[in-house]
């Protein structure tokens, strides 16, 4: 928008007409503004602009994109070969030019290849898209994609980190730390980095560098939670890795992402199943997160080839859905369904299971089935409609990785989910592990429908309360660069690497 009077003028105009007549549709919006750019001798005016000064949702494109109250960006680092080498169903690598796991064709490599895997080009890249869709990202999550982040050289982790944060800073700095620093009041705010690996990746040494590049979320590529189906996968760990590296990464305050396949070699549905259970219930896994992939058929890798001999037969998609409806049906409460299905373009698929709205047929079977699934993203306010007036908190307990987890919840009569916080007890300190309040993304330092309206305070109480009960003197928070000033106001201070409250 130009920044002069008449332009200021027209755009209060429009937002007053669409405002007063109720207007609803992108098409009667762009008549108003049309007609309204007329009347001022000026170009049409951009809904971006429309959006950020008027908040009306008719001015916002894609608003999905951030109902969960953040904006994702994910970056794609620079084709390099995982350490144990290469899976019988990955479909990519450095011999095809692409990041290992990836055929180079998903949108997130893609724009990888276009910045030649620049972080900084990718994420200014992101930031005036999410601008075009008529979005604020106040609220970035970062998520490093591209393969076993963790075993890149160091100086390739901190300098590829960096340039993200120099992204959402808009300039560049001399060091990471000072990139850091400067995010902590900037107008894109980390507020949350995620970075994939395997679990024989996961150490005190590299847990300690997750922390110094601001991590705080670690995507593990478990895949399947019996040896066995592993090795027959050449996935090269073991379950004692992914028993090891998600007990050490709750440890360390991390929330962990699980990435579990059906259908793998050695495997079958009665299998698949019992390992989600397994996954779920035992005390040594309990991810706070799952993607969900089945298993896929790309020409070009082994598994093709275990196809090809009769030694691999992929599930059909009414199996594969009938497979994962079953499966939502006792995922806890406290864990978050992020994906269902790998985002790889249909036509690199051989067998049936091309479909990239899988999760919507699995919620269709489970509605026609009358089943419910209480993970979080089912029962999120953005995604549903609640009842913030009838909202309270709510407790639940459980053992998780030879320690005691709480999680607590601000939800409705109806189970909508407005806000939780991930606690973690340790030895003589409580570990905050996430603090998220759902709904649409509201700016920093505005008030929104639901986010900015006392949902974090009111649960970072609870846990204080809860400490004190229990006896603790100290609550750390694994924090994103960006939440650091929320936390001081709340009476944190850093501490190492955290933001820390003696209580």
């Amino acid at each position: 928008m130009a920044n002069n009077k008449v332009s200021e003028k027209a755009a209060d105009e429009i937002i007053r007409r669409v405002s007063n007549e109720n207007i609803n549709t992108k098409n009667e919006a762009y008549n108003i503004k049309r007609l309204v750019s007329k009347e001022f001798s000026i170009p049409l005016i951009n809904d971006s602009e429309l959006y950020r000064k008027s908040k009306l949702r008719v001015f916002s494109r894609k608003p999905s994109r951030s109902l969960s109250g953040v904006s994702v960006i994910a970056v794609m680092t620079s084709p390099a070969k995982c350490p144990h080498g290469k899976c019988v169903f990955c479909p990519g690598g450095v011999e095809f030019m692409t990041p290992q796991s990836y055929t180079g064709e998903e949108p997130a490599a893609l724009r990888g290849r276009m910045f030649k895997y620049d972080a900084f080009r990718q994420v200014r890249s992101r930031i005036k898209q999410y601008y075009i869709l008529g979005q604020t990202p106040s609220k970035a999550e970062l998520i490093i994609m591209g393969g076993t982040f963790t075993n890149r050289a160091w100086n390739y982790q901190k300098n590829f980190v960096k340039d993200c944060f120099d992204a959402l800073n808009g300039k560049r700095s001399r060091s990471l730390k000072s990139a850091q620093l400067l995010n902590e009041h900037a107008k894109h705010r980390c507020v949350g980095l995620t970075v994939e690996t395997r679990p024989d990746e996961i150490n005190d040494k590299i847990i300690t560098r997750l922390l110094e590049l601001g991590a705080t979320r670690v995507e593990l590529g478990v895949q399947s939670v019996h040896d066995k189906i592993l090795k027959n996968s050449k996935r090269g760990h073991t379950v004692r890795d992914i028993v090891k590296a998600t007990k050490l990464l709750k440890n360390a305050g991390f929330k962990i992402n699980y990435h579990l396949m059906t259908n793998m070699p050695g495997s079958n549905a009665k299998k698949d199943f019992e390992s989600f259970r397994k996954v779920f219930s035992n005390e040594n896994f309990k991810p706070d997160m799952v993607k969900i992939y089945p298993t896929l058929l790309i020409k070009g890798t082994e598994l093709h080839n275990l196809y090809d001999n009769g030694e691999w037969v992929p599930y059909s998609l009414k199996e594969t859905v009938g497979l994962i409806s079953r499966i939502k049906r006792i995922i806890p409460k406290y864990v978050r369904v992020m994906r269902i299905q790998r985002d790889i373009p249909s036509f690199k698929i051989v067998q049936d299971l091309k479909n990239s709205n899988l999760r919507q047929l699995v919620n269709e079977e489970m509605k026609h089935k009358d089943w419910k699934c209480s993970c979080i993203r089912c029962r999120e306010a953005g995604r549903n409609k609640g009842d913030f007036s009838k909202a309270a908190i709510k407790t639940m307990k459980y053992n998780a990785s030879n320690g005691v987890e709480y999680f607590i919840e601000y939800s409705d009569n109806n189970n909508v989910l407005f806000g939780f916080a991930r606690l973690r007890m340790m030895k003589n300190f409580m570990f905050i592990r996430e603090l998220h309040v759902y709904g649409e993304q509201a700016i920093i330092g505005e008030e929104g429908s639901i986010q900015h309206r006392g949902i974090g305070k009111k649960l970072m109480l609870k846990a204080e309360e809860l400490a004190e009960k229990l006896g603790l003197k100290k609550i750390k928070v694994i924090s994103g660069v960006g939440v650091r000033e929320y936390y001081r106001k709340l009476g944190y201070s850093r501490d190492w690497f955290y933001m820390s409250k003696n209580i």
